[in-house]
This record gives structure tokens, sequence and C-alpha cells, in this order.
């Protein structure tokens, strides 16, 4: 059983420039990913994929988004269980890389009316970017000093705004030639590319110390058992009860923009990426406030 076992202790190497920032340029790969769901394959998808008869699009976006996430919450437990104590951690991420690279580079076969293969193209796509986060999110403690965590963190993160914005710059020299096909492909490659270095200089999987399926069961039983232990205390649940709302919230406006942001910050439906470039540019202001001043810097993200 898991709960009994300590999790594979992992030695923490001094200070790699190399690993580090083949970690941050991850962050950077995913990103250009994270275009196509919050801006142009969401647009595409409504306008041209469901249509608005009935106005069916923002449903069958808001079932896309809620679908994947459900599907990583109740998969990440296991998965992770099977990435630490299986030695497949690196494995794991290559894989669901690939997946979403390859779930985008299909986009391009999804016809206007075709709902359910966008459907199911779209999630097996995003359940694979956020599953994926789940194993290169694990690295940091190992390949940084505790006294520096917070600030790689953080240079993660910038990098992955930059990403944001390279990858709308990308998408839109394709679509203002109505070359959506290519669009696809372009950040499919992109996404790829620029994840290379993680898969090369990231440190290899920790030895097996059981097998895949006991290590999947040891994972469901160990999460139940957290759940359980988080029941008896009064102020985490609260915290996490919070923390799900406020995810929830900034969940939305990332991946359902298009219905909030004309009404609330006053942008037009017809320029979404402008928008959407202007809300890049906010976290990277942000960024400067994220080892020190972190309420400053939540609320520079939000606002």
């Amino acid at each position: 059983m898991l709960s009994s076992m300590a999790r594979p202790a992992r030695h923490i190497p001094a200070f790699n420039r190399k690993t580090v920032a083949s970690w941050c340029l991850y962050d950077f790969a995913n990103s250009f990913y994270v275009v196509l769901p919050a801006v142009i394959w969401q647009v595409y998808y409504k306008r041209e994929i469901v249509g608005n008869a009935g106005g069916r699009d923002d449903f069958w976006w808001g079932s896309i988004i809620s679908t994947s996430m459900l599907l990583v919450a109740l998969t990440s437990p296991m998965m992770g269980a099977i990435a630490d104590f299986a030695g497949s951690r690196k494995r794991l991420l290559i894989a669901y890389t690939v997946t979403c690279v390859s779930a985008v580079a299909l986009f391009g076969t999804v016809q206007p009316g075709m709902l359910l293969w966008g459907f199911a193209l779209s999630v097996l796509a995003n359940l694979a970017l956020e599953g994926g986060l789940v194993f290169y999110n694990a690295y940091l403690p190992e390949i940084a000093p505790r006294e520096y965590q917070g600030r790689i963190s953080g240079w993660g993160f910038g990098t992955g705004y930059a990403g944001t914005a390279m990858g709308l710059f990308l998408a839109l020299i394709f679509i203002r030639q109505k070359m959506y096909v290519e669009t696809w492909l372009a950040i499919a490659a992109a996404f790829l590319i620029f994840a290379m270095p993680a898969f090369l200089w990231l440190p290899r999987d920790a030895p097996a110390r059981m097998g895949i399926v006991d290590a999947a069961r040891g994972g469901l039983r160990e999460s139940w058992a957290t759940f359980q232990e988080i029941l008896k205390h009064k102020t985490l649940r609260q915290f996490l009860l919070a923390y799900f709302f406020f995810e929830d919230g900034v969940n939305t406006v990332v991946f359902l923009p298009q219905v909030l942001r004309p009404r609330r910050w006053g942008f037009q439906r017809h320029s979404p990426s402008t928008s959407s470039l202007s809300f890049s540019s906010r976290p990277l202001r942000g960024r400067s406030f994220g080892r020190n001043r972190p309420i400053h810097w939540a609320q520079s993200v939000s606002c």
C-alpha cells in the first residue's frame, strides 16, 4: 500500500542552468497550445464547427472544458502514483505531450458539423496538456534547491506567458490568410520543438519500485485515504473549497473569454487576439511581484 511507503527519495542536484532552462522552456512550449482553447480554436470551433444555431456554441465549448478537467482530476492521482513508483515520470510527460500535439495536428480534419469529432479531439488535447503538467510541475523540487524554487517557478511562469504571445503571433500569420489547417500544424510543431529540450535534459526517471498496476491501485487507495483525512480538518476543508472556486473562476476567464471579455473589460467580439495579447501582458507585468509580494502579484494577474 502506498500510504505506508515513503515517496522515492530523489537527490536534489546543484543548480544546473541547462536543466532549469529546459524546464522553463517547456512552459514556453505548452503555451503555444494554450492560445488554441483560450482564443483561436475556441472561436473556430464555436463559429465554424458548431455554428450558433440555438446558442449551442457556448454549451459545446463549456462541455469540452468541463469534461477534460474532470478527466484530469479523476486520472491524476493514479497517473501520479505510476510516475513516482513505476519510474515513468519522464516517459509519461513525453507521452502526454505527443498526445496533445497529435490531437492538435488533427484539428484540420474537423469539418463544419462534425461536433463529436471536434469534441473528442478537443477533450483529448486539453486532457493531455493539463495531465502532462502534473508530471512537469513535479520536477521543480528535483531540479532546484529549496531557496531557488520560488524564483525558478516565477521564471517558468513568465516564460509561459511570453510563449502565449508568440503563439498568438504565429497563429495570426496563417489565420489572416485563412490557412486554418496550417495554423493547427504550426502550433503543434512549435509545441513539440520547444518541448524537446525538456525531453533531453530533465532528470532521468528513477528506478521502478513496483509494477504499473500495483502503483495505480496504490495511488487510488492513497488518494481515498487523503480525502478522508482532509474531511477531518475544518480549516483545510475551507481552504480547499475556497481554492476550488478561485480556480474555477480563473479557468472560466481563460477558457471562456469570448463570453466575458466584451462585457467585463469592454473588448469587442471581433478582436479576440488583441484582447488576449492584453491579458497575456498582465501576468508578465505582475511577475515582478511574484517573489516578495504575492497578494499584489495575484491581483495584477486577475484584475
